[in-house]
């Protein structure tokens, strides 16, 4: 069976990815690049950015979410293995003349997150106006939610019923839906009022804005002037079928080409996968395993816990390193790998330490006594 897929948003990939599992799939999509990259826009850089960076995309609409916003959403970030994280975020509103006159806040606390305006953000008649409109429209609109009021009649009708203050229409309401919502102003009064209300009751609040991390910046800085300086990350990342990816695991997208995982990877919890790194398909790692930045890890490799990696190495396929190996080479022959030592009682390690801090120096007391036996035989 061929299937066809109109429409390269978040909706349109995850439904032609899903389907290609099974299926032959043509995606159709009229923009250049698919999903939000169509809608995101370059915003110009200030004198003293990095060399030869003069733009920065900036996405539209945002790509921060309440949970209770987008269930299936998050069903489907479950599916694919990207995790997420709670954000503190603000939004500023500005007029025509880009001058701002509103700024909304938003503070991560735990799990949970608080609203709020600074003294300053609504220091004028228009400011305050658009926060008594808030809140007004914030308990109207969900009481009559639980009334049942508000089946079959639009955001217009329900504004226009309880004459709301017009800053607060068109400075906060109609333009926060219209970016969420990706459509003008005009469509956004065509909503249903009930999706409108229900939308607003859903997390706002209560649940920190949350935003994906698969593809974070990389750790790319060089040393300029005394100073550090970041390096734009360019790259991507590459998530292969059947991978799966453990709660708080990063993997940094790379520099100027992309990370890569190939089928069949396994990533348990708390792991860190810097950029350009290259992970083979079926290869499994345990919690708190660290692997720097630009190393390619073969295929069937086990890493387990608290492993760490340096980067820039080349390790073949069907490795196994053990829990807590530091490893500074490249590996070119499979087998079992370990370094560090096990436990011991305290007593014990201490007088092993304290030997093997002077075992150069006993080496090198030996090893003259060591020719005179063997020149002896």
């Amino acid at each position: 069976m061929k299937i066809a897929v109109v429409g390269g948003g978040i909706a349109g990939l995850a439904c032609a990815w899903m389907l290609s599992r099974r299926y032959a799939v043509t995606l159709f999509e009229r923009h250049a690049q698919p999903g939000f990259v169509a809608s995101s826009v370059a915003v110009p850089l200030s004198e003293g950015s990095p060399a030869g960076t003069t733009s920065v995309r900036v996405d539209v609409p945002l790509r921060v979410f309440y949970p209770g916003y987008y269930p299936t959403l998050m069903r489907l970030y479950a599916a694919l293995g990207v995790a997420t994280e709670p954000v503190s975020y603000a939004t500023t509103f500005m007029g025509a003349a880009g001058q701002p006159y509103f700024r909304w806040r938003n503070l991560r606390l735990g799990g949970f997150s608080m609203p709020y305006v600074l003294p300053r953000d609504v220091a004028g008649p228009r400011a305050r106006r658009i926060v008594q409109g808030a809140l007004r429209f914030n308990h109207q609109s969900r009481a009559a939610l639980a009334r049942g009021e508000l089946a079959g009649r639009s955001l217009r009708d329900f504004l226009a019923a309880g004459a709301f203050p017009a800053d607060y229409v068109q400075g906060l309401l109609l333009p926060a839906l219209a970016t969420i919502a990706t459509c003008t102003t005009e469509d956004a009064l065509d909503y249903p009022a009930d999706v409108v209300a229900g939308y607003m009751a859903a997390g706002l609040a209560r649940q920190s804005v949350r935003r994906a991390v698969l593809g974070a910046d990389g750790f790319g800085l060089a040393m300029d002037g005394g100073r550090w300086l970041k390096v734009p990350q360019l790259g991507g990342v590459r998530i292969g079928d059947d991978c799966e990816i453990g709660a708080n695991t990063t993997i940094d997208r790379g520099a100027l080409g992309d990370t890569v995982l190939e089928e069949d990877v396994r990533l348990d919890n708390q792991i860190q996968i810097g950029h350009n790194c290259h992970i083979g398909a079926h290869t499994a790692m345990a919690g708190c395993v660290g692997v720097a930045g630009s190393t390619r890890i073969g295929r069937h490799c086990l890493v387990a816990g608290a492993a760490g990696i340096s980067g820039h190495l080349v390790i073949c396929d069907k490795v196994t390193i053990s829990a807590m190996t530091m490893v500074t080479r490249s590996i070119t022959e499979p087998g079992e790998y370990s370094s560090g030592l096990p436990m011991q009682d305290n007593r014990t390690w201490k007088r092993n330490i304290a030997r093997f801090r002077h075992l150069d120096e006993i080496v090198r007391k030996l090893l003259p006594r060591v020719r005179e036996l063997d020149n002896d035989d």
